[in-house]
């Protein structure tokens, strides 16, 4: 019986060191691992897509004589702000209605949605938003479709017989599909 207990005084003897040892070596790993990380420098970029519509005017038709006529497109142009796209006229005559005929592609990475808002500017020149395509309603696409079947139709009045400029807004935004 005097060996058992002699044993058992040993194993409670070092039971008690060994972990204190084992103690103080996790401590040390802990200290070691807050040195080393406390220099280290991560850069992390996420990417969840990109916003990034293209329009472009493919046709301008004025209406003449009972028939529409097809005019020169290089008084017509497309300029963007945050989230609308403006179609604007350099020069339009008055007492004259036009169809701009536009094509909307997705060249981003997420879907969108567009639709035709309002006229925005004029100068010198009355505008009046009459017909377009999509009317009142957001058209989505996904990502590499585009949409050719898309006009604005505008009419131009007033007392002023000459040339104005305006502009009509096509407002475009993240589509969650």
């Amino acid at each position: 019986m005097g060996g058992r207990v002699k044993k058992g005084r040993f194993l409670r003897k070092y039971i008690g060191l060994i972990s204190i040892a084992f103690i103080l070596a996790l401590s040390a790993v802990g200290i070691g691992y807050g040195a080393w990380n406390d220099g280290l420098q991560t850069e992390v970029t996420v990417k969840t897509g990109t916003f990034d519509p293209e329009v472009e005017i493919t046709k301008v038709e004025c209406y003449r004589g009972g028939n529409w006529e097809i005019k020169d497109s290089d008084n017509w142009y497309v300029t963007s702000s945050e989230d609308n796209i403006n179609f604007k006229a350099k020069w339009a005559k008055s007492s004259k209605p036009y169809k701009i005929y536009f094509k909307v592609k997705n060249a981003g990475k997420i879907p969108i949605k567009y639709k035709v808002d309002e006229v925005g500017y004029c100068e010198r020149i009355d505008v009046s938003l009459t017909e377009s395509k999509p009317h009142n309603e957001w058209k989505a696409l996904n990502q590499g479709e585009s949409e050719s079947d898309n006009y604005i139709r505008v009419d131009t009045d007033g007392v002023f017989w000459g040339r104005g400029t305006f502009n009509v807004q096509l407002k475009i935004k993240q589509w969650n599909l």
